[in-house]
C-alpha cells in the first residue's frame, strides 16, 4: 500500500520552521471511507474539508526518539 502513496513533502529546507502541508483534490463520487495516515517528528494537527480529524491535543503525544 505505501509503496503507492503520494507523499506530501516541503519542496525546500525550512530549517526549524513550522511547515503547513496542504494537499487539494476534487473527487467525483461520494466517499464511502477514507484513510489518512500521519508521521510527523513534532505535533501535528490534522484537517480534512477545514475541520479537525480528532479532538486530541499535542498529537502524537511524547516519543523518545533515542529508545525507539
Amino acid at each position: 500500500m505505501l509503496k503507492h502513496a503520494k507523499w506530501i513533502t516541503v519542496p525546500v529546507d525550512v530549517g526549524e520552521a513550522a511547515t503547513d502541508f496542504i494537499k487539494k483534490f476534487n473527487i467525483s463520487e461520494k466517499v464511502k471511507k477514507a484513510t489518512l495516515k500521519v508521521s510527523a517528528i513534532g505535533v501535528y494537527d490534522a484537517y480534512v474539508n477545514g475541520k479537525r480529524v480528532t479532538d486530541a491535543v499535542m498529537t502524537p503525544g511524547f516519543t523518545s526518539y533515542k529508545n525507539r
